[in-house]
């Protein structure tokens, strides 16, 4: 067995000729489905693993298309070990070369494992077991994890695009890194899967908003504008399918949360897009009322504008007539502010109290309107 393996290791891996050290054509020569992109390569059981992290020349094992399905592999050390293809390779490569390049761990146990900056893309792991797991920066986009167990698994800034998570167990999953970064997340699928399980609290910003954030790209090239707006587009997109998520399994609290987080982000990216007028229209929404996920600031913008008025008014009162006492100059601002102004009869439209109160009943109108429409998105989707 102990050659077999040696042998194996000496093949140079190459994703345009589907060659791979455990899944090769002199390997699967006598397969039935061998054709087939989503064969399983070499069946590789725990000991033979111990031996390859022993063996292997290499600073990260290259374990792609091998069959590890049922095995034992709690404990051990897979940090940046390849099961599926490299970002940069998924970029060149061919859909059936990616498939075929897929390792296979359903069912197996990786408790405790070590997987950082593993790359899964696109792997089979349902049902694998992953409780404890060190998962921080992995590549499992795309990744097959219906009913996979995640119980106390690091996922801080762990890619899951568009991975199948139907079913998965998240119970008490660290989901957050060091410095508050969340997993990617974007396009999801989260069917039968218990979100309530989720402790989102740690998570300051989703990987998708940590990655629009960086200045320069994985391979350390400066980003260019149209970047960074792709990247802002799916941190919008990835807040607010989470968001969504979480408020269908009535969720309210922590969906308002990413809700809210999407519309800042979305601020951002009408800047980088050059729509002035939007970000500041977007702009003045959150300070008046938090896009309608903080109305206490509409309460507070509602007091300053009221008494900031009435203060006007008793300026005014002292160089002209009528002079207001303070109760009077604050019932005048509250009856301005809501468009309902009355004025003592020694008041005339030319007079600067009646200028007075027009810039404030605009400016109360203003507020009302917000009000209503950032309350009627949040809560009628409109």
């Amino acid at each position: 067995r102990r050659q077999q393996l040696t042998s194996c290791l000496l093949i140079k891996a190459n994703v345009s000729n589907k060659r791979f050290p455990f899944k090769n054509a002199e390997y699967l020569k006598n397969a039935k489905d061998s054709s087939e992109p989503s064969c399983r390569g070499m069946r590789l059981v725990r000991a033979d693993i111990e031996w390859i992290l022993a063996h292997t020349q290499e600073t990260s094992v290259d374990l792609r298309g091998a069959d590890l399905s049922h095995a034992d592999l709690s404990g051990l050390s897979f940090n940046e070990a390849r099961f599926g293809l490299t970002k940069s390779e998924q970029a060149k490569a061919k859909e059936d070369q990616c498939i075929y390049a897929r390792a296979h761990l359903e069912n197996a146990n990786l408790e405790r494992a070590g997987l950082e900056r593993a790359h899964l893309h696109q792997v089979y792991m349902e049902g694998a077991q992953l409780n404890k797991a060190h998962l921080e920066n992995a590549d499992l986009s795309d990744a097959q994890l219906q009913h996979t167990n995640f119980t106390e698994a690091h996922l801080g800034k762990t890619n899951l695009r568009n991975a199948s998570l139907s079913g998965a167990y998240f119970k008490e999953a660290i989901l957050a890194s060091k410095d508050g970064v969340g997993p990617y997340l974007v396009d999801v699928h989260w069917e039968n899967c218990n979100l309530a399980f989720l402790d989102l609290s740690p998570i300051k910003m989703l990987g998708e908003e940590y990655q629009a954030y960086k200045e320069y790209d994985e391979a350390g090239q400066k980003k260019i504008e149209q970047d960074h707006i792709e990247e802002h587009q799916s941190a919008v997109r990835a807040n607010r399918q989470l968001a969504l998520a979480l408020g269908s399994q009535g969720l309210n609290e922590e969906a308002s949360r990413f809700a809210y987080r999407a519309q800042l982000i979305q601020r951002v990216l009408y800047w980088k897009q050059h729509k002035i007028g939007a970000a500041l229209f977007s702009f003045l929404l959150d300070a008046l009322a938090g896009y309608g996920y903080k109305p206490q600031r509409s309460l507070i913008a509602y007091i300053i504008v009221i008494f900031s008025f009435m203060c006007f008014y008793l300026l005014n009162a002292h160089f002209a007539l009528p002079h207001l006492t303070w109760d009077e100059a604050l019932v005048l601002s509250v009856s301005s502010f809501h468009g309902r102004g009355f004025f003592p009869q020694d008041i005339v439209l030319g007079s600067t109290y009646a200028r007075i109160s027009a810039v404030e009943a605009i400016l109360g109108l203003f507020i009302e309107i917000s009000f209503i429409a950032t309350f009627t998105q949040r809560f009628f989707g409109k």
